[in-house]
């Protein structure tokens, strides 16, 4: 498949994306299309502290969940080590 223009590939990328957002594959692209649709309801969000708040609450919910929930269940799942192995 090809396209010629550039809002055809435009849109064509941007169905992929929010299918993939809604998906929820990838949290980090969940989170980044959250933000970029709050834009459209919310004025205040381009504001720094607006930024910053949903940098910071971006961070802490993916280090809690991905880094710790998943780490711990990834930890569990492949057991105990004895000895490191190369």
């Amino acid at each position: 498949m090809q396209f010629k223009e550039g809002l055809s590939k435009a849109f064509y990328i941007a169905c992929g994306v929010v299918v993939f957002v809604f998906m929820g594959y990838e949290h980090v692209v969940f989170n980044a299309g959250l933000y970029a649709g709050m834009i459209f309801f919310n004025d205040d969000a381009l504001s720094r502290l607006g930024v910053l708040k949903n940098v910071i609450f971006a961070f802490f919910s993916n280090f809690i969940g991905g880094g710790i929930f998943i780490g711990l269940v990834y930890a569990y799942l492949n057991g105990k080590r004895n000895s490191i192995q190369f």
